[in-house]
């Protein structure tokens, strides 16, 4: 019997408010699917996930039991992003934005994981993945950041992050032609998802 091969899974989220086309599924749409299957022997996934909570709390938990990913990785656009930006933390408390039904998400106030944690970190070396990338990289950066913005970006992270914080990263993109074009973007998603799966390739060879 044929394996199944190990999945990544890239999301970008649908319109919202002036987005009427997101640059975050635009991006992940622009990526090179097959270079990325042939060059890890994976599976790669990209999911579109409209800006609802209700439809983040069904979703995304979903995605992680039918594909147990060896990668997770949300993508989102951010109107204050000069950069790519890695968030490194998720929080569970204190939304406010309405989502694009009108609501928020059912426990805005004090949501938290399974182990009652209200912020959890990625346990990927982040810091690490931007170094990498800013060391070879030509006309485009990637940053840190410990504020994913409390609205659909950072309620998805704090989700995925419930479930498996070390296979999983959010990465905020800025507004297309702002600072990059829509294939820089993509391109540099790429690179990103190269460097997570070095990183946790590494990380099996040390607990082996």
């Amino acid at each position: 019997m044929e394996s199944v091969k190990p999945t990544v899974i890239v999301s970008g989220f649908g319109p919202f408010g002036v987005y009427t086309v997101n640059p975050s599924w635009e991006s992940v749409k622009k990526m090179s699917k097959l270079d990325l299957e042939k060059d890890f022997d994976i599976q790669f996934i990209t999911v579109e996930i409209p800006v609802v909570y209700d439809t983040v709390d069904a979703l995304v938990p979903t995605l992680w039991k039918q594909y147990h990913p060896l990668l997770f990785v949300h993508v989102g656009v951010s109107g204050l992003a000069k950069e790519l930006t890695l968030e490194t933390i998720a929080n569970g408390q204190d939304y406010r934005k309405l989502d694009q039904d009108g609501k928020l998400p059912q426990d805005c106030m004090n949501a938290s994981n399974a182990d009652g944690c209200n912020e959890i970190s990625c346990k990927l070396d982040v810091l690490k993945i931007c170094e990498d990338f800013n060391k070879t990289s030509k006309g485009i950066c990637a940053h840190p950041s410990k504020n994913a913005g409390r609205f659909l970006c950072e309620y998805t992270y704090f989700t995925s992050l419930s479930i498996n914080p070390l296979r999983t990263l959010f990465v905020h993109v800025p507004e297309f032609n702002c600072v990059y074009t829509r294939e820089e973007t993509a391109k540099g998603l790429d690179k990103i998802i190269r460097l997570c799966l070095l990183q946790l390739q590494h990380c099996e060879c040390i607990a082996t």
